[in-house]
């Protein structure tokens, strides 16, 4: 797959993912629709979804696969998440509205 499409491609599901956590999260306030993000719950959707695919992978099989993926995700996401601290500093723009319900 071309970068480019492979780029649409991603950014066209985590819009999906968005749309989808956000349609989940809403809750009204003095009787109107707000959306905000419950990280704990979303992100324990997202743990289950990656467990899903990561375990429909042929290639993963062995303790040892799982856990060589699990690191490379691992320091995927922090890259990513000091990816979009810097972005955020660079944009001003702000994250999105989370609430932490643990």
């Amino acid at each position: 797959m071309d970068e480019d499409l492979y780029h649409a491609k991603r950014m066209e599901m985590i819009g999906g993912f968005f749309q989808v956590v956000l349609l989940a999260s809403e809750t009204e306030i003095d009787g109107e629709r707000h959306a905000y993000i419950n990280s704990t719950l979303a992100v324990d959707a997202i743990e289950h979804l990656l467990a899903a695919i990561i375990e429909s992978s042929p290639h993963i099989k062995t303790r040892k696969d799982i856990r060589a993926i699990t690191e490379m995700f691992e320091k995927r996401l922090r890259l990513g998440i000091e990816h979009l601290r810097q972005e955020f500093d660079r944009t001003g723009r702000r994250p999105f509205p989370v609430i932490n319900a643990n």
